[in-house]
């Protein structure tokens, strides 16, 4: 049974628990320090070498449906729903990360998320 410690008391459980949380935080900050240091997420980025997830456009004829057509559809999609590869796949479909900004920058009602995720991994 567990019982609230009176003042000037310890526990050993307590330290240990405190222990715990600072070494986690440590550690997350370590990995906070070395993400941003080492660039973008998208610092892999090689044009021509992605293709989009299957998933991504699963309601468009894909024999039919050009991308490079409907940019604004690609990136808003993108950003809603895409992972990594798609994000590679549509900087290539934009022409290039750059153009992925500037096409983003004009769409209507992006979502809070996407507007944040975007500005810390793209500097928007």
């Amino acid at each position: 049974m567990l019982t609230i410690p009176e003042f000037g008391e310890t526990i050993n459980n307590v330290g240990v628990n405190i222990s715990f949380v600072f070494v986690t935080l440590v550690i997350v900050f370590i990995f906070i320090i070395f993400g941003v240091m080492s660039g973008s997420i998208f610092s892999t980025y090689q044009p021509g070498e992605s293709k989009f997830s299957p998933a991504l456009f699963w309601e468009y004829d894909k024999d039919n449906f050009i991308p490079s057509e409907h940019k604004e559809l690609v990136v808003r999609r993108v950003v809603e729903r895409g992972r990594l590869n798609d994000y590679f796949a549509a900087f290539d479909v934009c022409g290039g990360i750059e153009e992925f900004k500037q096409i983003y920058l004009n769409l209507r009602n992006p979502d809070n998320f996407s507007k944040n995720f975007l500005r810390i991994s793209l500097g928007l």
